[in-house]
C-alpha cells in the first residue's frame, strides 16, 4: 500500500474515532470547546517510518478574545470553532502531553488510533477537574516548562492584574523572548503595554512617546 493511502486511512481513522468521542477533527487536528477551555491534539504519521505522534494541548478560549480585543481585530459573530487551533493571530495552548508510539500494521490503524484518542481523553478530562479558571491556568503555566509569553500576559490582563502583565512584558522584553507579532510595523508588545497603561489611566505609551 502506497503511503498516501495509508496517510488517508490514518486521517479517516482519527476523524472517526474524534466523532464519536463528540470531538470535531480538521486537517491533522481533533478539538473540542469544555467548560470554557479549548483542547486541541494535533496528530502525525509517518508511513515510512512507521511512527505515530500526537499531542494534547489546552487554553482557556478568552484569550484568543483578549487578542483580538487588543489588536483590534475584528471578530465574527460566530467564528468556526477551528480558528483558535489553526487561526493565523491565536495565542498558543499550553501542551499537556506527548503520545508517541510505533505503528507498522496499517490493518490495524483502527485499533490503534482508538486506544491513542482514550489516552487523549482521559488526559483531557483529568485536565478539564484540576483547571478550572483563567487564574488557575495562569498558574499552571508559570509551573510548565513552556514560555508562551502572550499566554501569561493576557491570563493577567484578564484577571484585571494590568501592573503585572506589564512587568511580565519587561521581563519577556529583557529575556529577549520575542511576541511573535507586529502590527503596522509597532511591537505587539508595546500594544499590549499601551492598552494596559489606557486600562490603568495612564496616557504615556510605549511607542507613542
Amino acid at each position: 500500500m502506497k503511503n498516501k493511502e495509508q496517510q488517508k486511512l490514518f486521517t479517516q481513522a482519527v476523524r472517526a474515532t474524534a466523532k464519536s468521542h463528540k470531538w470535531k477533527f480538521r486537517s491533522n487536528f481533533a478539538y473540542i470547546l469544555k467548560d470554557d477551555f479549548f483542547y486541541e491534539s494535533t496528530f502525525y504519521f509517518d508511513p515510512k517510518q512507521d511512527f505515530v505522534f500526537a499531542r494534547l494541548s489546552f487554553k482557556p478560549i478568552s484569550l484568543d478574545h483578549t487578542f483580538w480585543e487588543i489588536a483590534k481585530m475584528p471578530e465574527d459573530e460566530k467564528p468556526a470553532l477551528s480558528i483558535h487551533a489553526n487561526g493565523a493571530f491565536t495565542v498558543t495552548s499550553c501542551p499537556i502531553k506527548e503520545y508517541s508510539l510505533d505503528f507498522k500494521d496499517i490493518s490495524k490503524v483502527k485499533n490503534v488510533v482508538s486506544e491513542l484518542f482514550e489516552k487523549i481523553v482521559e488526559d483531557g478530562i483529568s485536565m478539564s477537574d484540576t483547571i478550572l479558571n483563567v487564574d488557575q491556568y495562569f498558574i499552571h503555566l508559570e509551573n510548565s516548562i513552556y514560555r508562551l509569553p502572550l499566554s501569561k500576559i493576557f491570563c493577567l490582563i484578564e484577571l484585571g492584574e494590568f501592573k503585572k502583565a506589564i512587568k511580565k512584558i519587561n521581563n519577556f522584553r529583557n529575556d529577549d523572548i520575542d511576541s511573535g507579532f507586529r502590527f503596522e510595523g509597532i511591537d505587539f508588545y508595546d500594544i499590549v503595554e499601551e492598552y494596559c497603561n489606557n486600562k490603568l489611566g495612564i496616557q504615556d505609551s510605549a511607542h507613542t512617546k
